[in-house]
């Protein structure tokens, strides 16, 4: 339950404390580096509440045209139709996501992600989308193909939290060797005023992974782009 997982994720907090805290979590060497990549490799990018597969493309256009390890993108729509041409993962309710404990509609969303996923190298979430990424780590239903996710702006997936809880008992204890997590980049700003940074920060002591702060609030940081390129380039493979 929520309260076994809270007192699960206070005590991995030594554990965060060692995550560092540099805003650009890789060497000087491994940015400067340019990959030229002989292998097709896919990329899929969930985007937020109220998005789209076409507008979150052109938005992240910048990023992913410095990520060259990736030779392709799928841009899925959300399942849940908000109005023309806007998106969500689930249906909307009064609550917001992470506070919600019932997301109607998103069991049918980890179904279109997880074939959306499959056979991609990288996979990249913005809000919802993020929060999508860590519904498949909770349901165990990442794709073998997946090497690495990127989270931008994520929260506590609530509705999930028991499958949440399992992966922290699963990093902190004894490891499974049934299950294989891609590597983790969760990119978090304390200026976020839609998804807290604490939530951020509770979904990434469950499901480990690595750090970029940024202070641009509730967007896809691109003045970050060159560090979270290098990142996806030496997590990718």
């Amino acid at each position: 339950d929520n309260k076994k997982v809270l007192s699960m994720l206070t005590r991995s907090a030594s554990a965060r404390t060692r995550v560092s805290r540099s805003n650009d979590n890789v060497s000087s060497t491994t940015r400067r580096k340019r990959h030229f990549n002989t292998t097709s490799m896919l990329g899929v990018a969930f985007h937020g509440k109220g998005g789209s597969g076409k507008g979150f493309e052109s938005n992240i256009k910048e990023l992913t045209s410095e990520i060259d390890t990736i030779t392709s993108w799928r841009y899925p729509d959300g399942t849940s139709v908000l109005d023309e041409g806007c998106y969500a993962w689930w249906e909307p309710s009064e609550m917001r996501s992470f506070e919600s404990d019932v997301w109607v509609g998103a069991d049918k969303a980890i179904d279109v992600a997880c074939e959306a996923a499959d056979g991609a190298s990288v996979l990249f979430g913005f809000s919802q989308g993020a929060m999508l990424i860590g519904c498949l780590l909770a349901e165990k239903r990442m794709p073998e193909s997946v090497k690495a996710c990127v989270l931008v702006g994520g929260a506590w997936c609530r509705p999930y939290s028991n499958g949440l809880g399992e992966l922290v008992q699963w990093r902190l204890g004894p490891k499974s060797k049934t299950y294989q997590s891609p590597k983790l980049l969760h990119i978090i700003s304390a200026q976020d005023r839609v998804n807290p940074p604490s939530s951020a920060m509770m979904l990434q002591a469950a499901v480990g992974g690595d750090i970029v702060y940024h202070a641009g609030g509730h967007v896809v940081p691109l003045d970050k782009k060159d560090a979270i390129a290098a990142w996806v380039r030496q997590n990718a493979e």
